[in-house]
């Protein structure tokens, strides 16, 4: 598991890569962290299986963002809405009046 992302006192994320047959695949799971620091995965319920053969099982919140490629235009896409404050910035410094 990667580096822990704190959202609020209550909310953490993770960079997952996958295992085994998945090895190379990315996702962002939703958390939090316990008292003793531990990284723990926020739970969902989902069914899976065919109409009529569905089987409901717990699963941790995860986003499946599939190879680095996908993981990094997520990035992009999100660094594109908001940038990186750069010009924001320039613009606070060009209303300094000295």
């Amino acid at each position: 598991m990667s580096e822990t992302i704190k959202i609020d006192d209550y909310t953490s994320l993770i960079i997952a890569e996958g295992e085994g047959k998945y090895k190379g695949t990315y996702s962002i799971m939703e958390g939090w962290i316990n008292r003793d620091g531990e990284f723990k995965p926020s739970m969902c319920k989902r069914e899976f299986g065919k109409k009529g053969e569905k089987v409901e099982k717990t699963v941790p919140v995860t986003v499946k963002c599939g190879n680095v490629e996908g993981l990094l235009s997520l990035a992009n896409y999100i660094h594109g809405m908001y940038g990186d404050g750069a010009e924001q910035q320039k613009q606070d410094d060009d209303d300094i009046p000295f």
